[in-house]
């Protein structure tokens, strides 16, 4: 059995490729096998490193998957416009440089083997500043040793969601339109498919949620029936714009940025948080605002922030106090959860530790508030970020929402 590195290596002296494009559905890519020169490194196949402008690892990681023999720069026109709906585009000519996109890097690229097909899956850059453009790239090859006939229903071959805590955040396809009509390919033992799409840090989700800085999760899906349940993850970051205030002299540090509320961009989204179905509110703990979760009380909510640069083997206390916001009527009804989560992740946004609270609506008062709290357990040796999250989750019988303000994350 190969492991993924011999594997790459072994397939990448099998095929050579070369790049497309068709109208509406992106850059293609087809490879065929290599002429034994290639692979002995004969003279006249290495392409000079000053032409591709990318490092002597990038080279070599192309290379081992077999995707592209010479990226280069497709110039600024690639990059003006969503790459998945360029209407021109040209073959490349044997022995002519092939281009690429941009460069291939371990650090933001994901790899995956399923039913005899090799997933990539990468961006340009592992992290991100808010509002910076994502290109994403989608390649999906035939390894098997026959060839893979797929039946798709629409004119559609593959989907691109971006998702914030699992939660949808924008898909490509949405607002797309798409022709009823079933397409069959056939990809030939080492051919590829290859799609391309940028993301511009919008939303377009029907629940309402923005993104905002932390982790997200790429996932990229072919829409092919036969291969519906594949797909491939890849996570990236978008950095915190707002540095972590100073404690004040003698004061147990509190990590968390607009800890209070009082910071906001506008009504539904308070400085340095990300959140859904959130407002605010001249019902403050202390202060002049609080953050009111749920403002629709039949949908769920949740607010959350990523605090960076945690460390390891410390405890951490959570303190946050609530109220409930009664709407009028007789039929009020309070009947809903609130959940608050410290989760310990990563440097790849994997959960390694938690700590939790979750609270009844039965608990939590209309006439006053009352403080909440708990602690974590040490943080694990791998962990660099902690998640605060707080979840509302109500019932279809719930009319109430409920008020957090005054929120400190401390280490112990």
């Amino acid at each position: 059995m190969l492991d993924q590195f011999q594997f790459q290596q072994f397939f990448a002296g099998l095929v050579t490729p070369f790049i497309f494009t068709i109208p509406r559905f992106g850059f293609f890519v087809a490879l065929y096998p290599r002429p034994p020169l290639f692979h002995q490194g004969g003279p006249g196949n290495q392409a000079p490193m000053s032409i591709l402008r990318i490092t002597e690892q990038e080279y070599l990681f192309l290379r081992r998957i077999g995707i592209a023999e010479a990226p280069v720069s497709l110039g600024d026109g690639y990059r003006s416009g969503d790459p998945a709906d360029l209407t021109g585009g040209s073959m490349a000519e044997h022995g002519e440089t092939i281009p690429f996109p941009w460069p291939v890097d371990l650090s933001n690229t994901a790899l995956a083997i399923r039913d005899g097909f090799l997933y990539v899956l990468y961006t340009d850059r592992p992290s991100y500043l808010p509002g910076q453009p994502v290109h994403i790239m989608f390649v999906k090859t035939n390894i098997s040793p026959v060839p893979a006939r797929l039946v798709y229903p629409t004119s559609q071959r593959f989907d691109i969601a971006v998702l914030q805590n699992e939660r949808e955040i924008w898909r490509w396809s949405r607002s797309r339109v798409f022709l009823p009509m079933v397409g069959v390919c056939e990809l030939l033992p080492a051919q590829s498919q290859m799609f391309s799409v940028v993301w511009e840090q919008e939303a377009n989700n029907e629940s309402g949620l923005e993104p905002g800085p932390g982790l997200f999760t790429i996932r990229a899906t072919n829409t092919a029936a036969e291969l519906q349940n594949h797909y491939i993850d890849l996570r990236l970051r978008i950095q915190q714009p707002t540095a972590t205030p100073a404690p004040e002299a003698g004061a147990p540090r509190n990590v968390l940025v607009n800890a209070g509320f009082e910071d906001w961009a506008n009504g539904t989204q308070p400085a340095g948080w990300i959140g859904s179905n959130i407002q605010r509110t001249s019902l403050p703990y202390t202060g002049r605002y609080a953050l009111q979760l749920g403002s629709k009380p039949c949908r769920p909510a949740y607010i959350s922030q990523e605090v960076p640069n945690i460390a390891a083997g410390r405890r951490y206390r959570l303190v946050f106090h609530a109220r409930t916001v009664k709407e009028s009527g007789p039929l009020a009804m309070s009947d809903f959860t609130l959940t608050s989560e410290a989760i310990f992740l990563n440097d790849q946004g994997l959960e390694v530790g938690r700590g939790n609270l979750t609270v009844e609506a039965t608990s939590i008062p209309e006439s006053h508030y009352q403080q909440y709290y708990f602690k974590t357990g040490t943080a694990p040796p791998d962990a660099r970020t902690l998640l605060v999250q707080f979840t509302f989750e109500p019932s279809t019988r719930n009319t109430n929402s409920v008020v957090i303000d005054d929120i400190s994350l401390t280490a112990l």
